[in-house]
């Protein structure tokens, strides 16, 4: 198998490049609100504009499953997009209409998502978009754990090549494969269906796992506690509870309730029924702080709280400043552990912040995501490639 190509070793002069981007970001009032993952895509962007290629921008926002929705439009995410790159961005809603040319300009396709082909990978949507362009570059690491066309299939019809922010997400990832220890992970966020089988083979290597969010509320209430009103996935419980006879789990002791519209700190041996965990509490923050004060190494996904509600970010916002004065590697990967620390501008105190949660989670417990694979699979030549399509 070859090793993946990088877009700096591609020669795009006059040619059609076809970009897989991150998309799926935070819009409200048809404003982006976090714009953290299109500019993790700049470098590539200029470098294939320096080269006058004509660049075709995919991707997708949210879950449409096949449906068009007005609400998740890329259109304001295109408008968001040119004012970065300081370039004008044509829209197109309808992908098999559009003629690209071989001059200096970039046209953004409406959400892959609208149409199912996305999703079930089908070979005919693929082979569409791949008729559209000369090259591929993946610069959605995000999404490359998925099987989805425009991840798994395009480069099976075209050239394919890394995004510069993709190579560095796979470079700094693959430095935990065998991590300095002590070797710590802090899981937060919601999912927990998705991140424990994960969490099981990452846990063959990590000294101390730290639990806060969903994450948190399913394993408390798997380990026969009540939660009252939490959200927890039930469906969670039994692999939770084979996990935590396994590995060093450290679940919270205190947490921040809301019950009705106030909120207080209780233990987790005492929670109310009519309460909902919305982070962790200080004893636990404390407690968590002093466990990761003696690693060598740290990875972190997901927040421990509601953080996007300033009342339940405490935590969150505490890890997040201790660790950035830790002499360890730190690896940061879910968008919104990321979208706190960039806010508290902290970014340069951490060695890598991962525009990929799952995907990160994913490639750290030795998964071969899609993306990696077509990429590395890709060998096709440009005529080959337009012949095929």
């Amino acid at each position: 198998m070859k090793r993946m190509r990088s877009v700096t070793r591609l020669d795009a002069r006059g040619k059609r490049i076809l970009v897989r981007l991150d998309l799926d970001v935070e819009v409200k009032n048809n404003m982006v609100v976090d714009d953290t993952r299109l500019k993790a895509a700049i470098s590539t962007l200029k470098l294939l504009l320096k080269q006058k290629a004509s660049i075709i921008l995919i991707g997708h926002r949210g879950r449409p499953h096949g449906k068009t929705s007005q609400d998740l439009s890329l259109k304001p995410v295109c408008v968001h997009l040119a004012r970065l790159l300081k370039q004008k961005i044509e829209f197109a809603t309808e992908f098999n209409k559009i003629t690209p040319t071989r001059k200096n300009k970039i046209i953004m396709l409406e959400n892959l998502r609208f149409n199912f082909g996305e999703e079930s990978s089908n070979k005919s949507f693929a082979q569409k978009l791949a008729s559209l362009a000369d090259a591929y570059v993946n610069e959605s690491f995000a999404t490359s754990h998925e099987n989805h066309a425009s991840i798994a299939l395009v480069p099976k019809y075209l050239q394919g090549y890394a995004g510069i922010q993709f190579e560095k997400e796979v470079a700094s990832l693959d430095k935990l494969k065998n991590p300095e220890k002590p070797f710590m992970i802090i899981i937060g966020g919601a999912k927990a269906h998705d991140k424990i089988p994960i969490l099981k083979q990452l846990s063959k290597k990590a000294d101390m796992i730290l639990l806060g969010g969903v994450m948190a509320n399913t394993f408390l209430a798997a380990n026969g506690m009540n939660t009252g009103n939490s959200i927890v996935n039930k469906e969670c419980f039994a692999a939770a509870r084979r996990l935590m006879k396994t590995a060093n789990i450290l679940m919270p002791v205190d947490v921040v309730v809301k019950i009705d519209k106030n909120t207080q700190i209780v233990s987790t041996n005492s929670i109310p029924k009519k309460a909902a965990i919305q982070d962790i509490g200080p004893v636990t923050t404390i407690a968590y702080q002093t466990k990761l004060r003696s690693a060598k190494t740290i990875l972190w996904n997901g927040p421990l709280g509601i953080a996007e509600k300033p009342e339940f970010a405490h935590s969150t916002i505490a890890i997040a400043k201790y660790i950035s004065k830790l002499k360890a590697t730190t690896i940061i990967t879910g968008g919104d552990t990321d979208a706190v620390i960039h806010k508290l501008g902290l970014a340069k105190k951490f060695t890598h912040l991962s525009t990929g949660g799952g995907a990160a989670l994913a490639l750290l417990s030795g998964e071969t995501l899609a993306g990696i694979a077509a990429l590395n699979n890709s060998c096709v030549s440009f005529k080959k490639a337009r012949r095929e399509t």
